[in-house]
C-alpha cells in the first residue's frame, strides 16, 4: 500500500510526536522510521475518521433536574469560536478543557429518557455527534 509520511518530533526517550497527514477513512499500521528503516510500534494500528466524531463522554446517566457536567472527548473539531453542546435537541453552553476535551451541564428533562449528544464548533458549521446515548 501507499506510505505517507509526516515529520515527528522526538519528545522524551519514550515520546515522539507528529502530525497524521490526510488520508481516507479506514486503518493502518503505524510505523516509526528512524536512521532509514522502519518498524512497526508494537502492533499498534491507527484509524483516519471520515467527519469530526466524539470518541467518548462520562458519565453516562444524569439526573433529569439537569446540571450533571459531562466531560466529552471529540476529535476533528476546532473550538476557536466556542463550543456548543446538544443534549438531545436542548443546548448547553460548553467550555472547552483542550483541544480534544469539552465539559457541558445537561439540561434538565421532563422524564427520564436516552438522549444523543452532539457538539459544535461555537459557529456550528461543524458538529460531532455521539453514536450512544447519555
Amino acid at each position: 500500500g501507499e506510505t505517507l509520511r509526516a515529520v515527528g518530533e522526538i519528545r522524551t526517550s519514550s515520546f515522539a510526536a507528529c502530525k497524521s497527514p490526510a488520508h481516507p477513512a479506514g486503518n493502518t499500521t503505524l510505523r516509526i522510521l528512524c536512521g532509514g528503516s522502519a518498524a512497526p510500534i508494537g502492533g499498534q494500528r491507527f484509524f483516519f475518521l471520515a467527519t469530526s466524531t466524539i470518541m467518548s463522554f462520562s458519565p453516562t446517566e444524569g439526573l433529569i433536574t439537569g446540571g450533571t457536567r459531562l466531560m466529552v472527548t471529540v476529535i476533528g473539531l476546532e473550538f476557536g469560536g466556542g463550543v456548543l453542546c446538544f443534549v438531545g435537541n436542548k443546548l448547553s453552553k460548553g467550555s472547552v478543557i483542550t483541544s480534544s476535551v469539552v465539559t457541558c451541564a445537561s439540561p434538565s428533562q421532563q422524564r427520564p429518557t436516552s438522549v444523543k449528544i452532539r457538539v459544535c464548533g461555537g459557529d456550528l458549521t461543524r458538529c460531532a455527534s455521539s453514536t450512544s446515548s447519555f
